[in-house]
């Protein structure tokens, strides 16, 4: 059962950096990627308390961006941008972190 379910994560995790690769690429919007790694991350089965919450708050930084420019109704600037790829490389790193090292 444990192997099944580190197995499933670490479908969960590779499906987190396909969305991050998609977001960097331009396939898919901000809204699509913060909706998605937060599905993602949800459905996991077994994932562990401290590396969710550094994820979290990484996820937090880019809900909350998107949250000001809908509620604003602005297109992100340079800074924006700026913490936007910065969160994004952090928690792309943490994401291939799990996948190595399984």
């Amino acid at each position: 059962m444990l192997l099944m379910a580190f197995e499933y994560d670490q479908r969960q995790y590779r499906l987190m950096l396909e969305r991050i690769d998609a977001f960097e690429r331009g396939l898919i919007n901000l809204g699509t990627l913060v909706d998605d790694l937060e599905g993602l991350l949800n459905v996991m089965e077994a994932v562990c308390g401290s590396w969710e919450q550094t994820f979290l708050s990484h996820w937090g930084v880019l809900e909350d961006v998107r949250a000001v420019a809908l509620a604003e109704g602005w297109e992100f600037d340079d800074k924006s941008k700026k913490i936007i790829f910065e969160s994004i490389a952090r928690m792309k790193l943490q994401v291939l972190e799990k996948i190595s090292a399984s």
